[in-house]
């Protein structure tokens, strides 16, 4: 399998564990194309950023004054820790932040069971 197979599938897992529910591939992939018309809505060159740096994004949550963009790491010794925060609530997100678009940057969120950002 490729990297970007093995990063959908570590996508669905993350989504099963937040959400209690199992989605498809082909679900995961068009919230892949929904995430991606959001981040050209609110700045192209972020949405190259993001893919030319490996990252998968499969799904975001916007709310002012964040937008957080869920990404699976390029790095697949990253995926068990990812796992591991996922079971305690926690996401890896590109949080891109409206008011001071310079302090945008990764990190992990809290999120709910409809993966809402908590904090």
């Amino acid at each position: 399998m490729s990297l970007r197979d093995n990063q959908e599938q570590h996508a669905l897992k993350l989504v099963e564990i937040i959400t209690g529910k199992k989605h498809s591939i082909e679900q995961l992939k068009e919230n892949v194309e929904i995430t991606k018309e959001f981040i050209d809505i609110y700045d192209l060159k972020l949405a190259n950023k993001l893919s030319s740096e490996g990252n998968l994004y499969y799904a975001c949550q916007t709310g002012f004054p964040f937008f957080n963009i869920y990404v699976v790491s390029k790095y697949e010794e990253d995926f068990e820790e990812e796992l591991a925060n996922a079971r305690k609530g926690y996401l890896w997100a590109y949080v891109y932040n409206y008011d001071n678009p310079e302090l945008s940057e990764f990190g992990t969120v809290c999120v709910d069971n409809e993966l809402r950002r908590i904090y």
